[in-house]
């Protein structure tokens, strides 16, 4: 997994990757319906295999969980991110 290669030999090694999967936006190029699927490859109700993703493969970070209170100060969301901290 590309997380662990990027953070191994760091403080970050022993962090733990969890993902939220936003369903695929898809548009049909034959009869113009749109939806969200589970899966980028999908065939349209109207039969047409001719279909296209149309959202975003964009990744938001919503969150980082640390063990050290101090940690959560080192970056300032800039407007509009959506970043927040939380410590245990």
């Amino acid at each position: 997994m590309a997380w662990r290669a990027t953070t191994a030999g760091s403080a970050l090694a022993a962090a733990v990757l969890h993902l939220e999967l936003a369903p695929w936006q898809i548009s049909c190029r034959t009869c113009g319906r749109q939806w969200t699927g589970a899966s980028p490859v999908e065939t349209c109700v109207c039969q047409s295999p001719d279909c296209e993703v149309t959202g975003t493969d964009e990744l938001t970070l919503r969150w980082i969980e640390t063990d050290e209170p101090d940690a959560s100060a080192e970056r300032v969301p800039e407007s509009g991110e959506a970043c927040e901290s939380r410590s245990h």
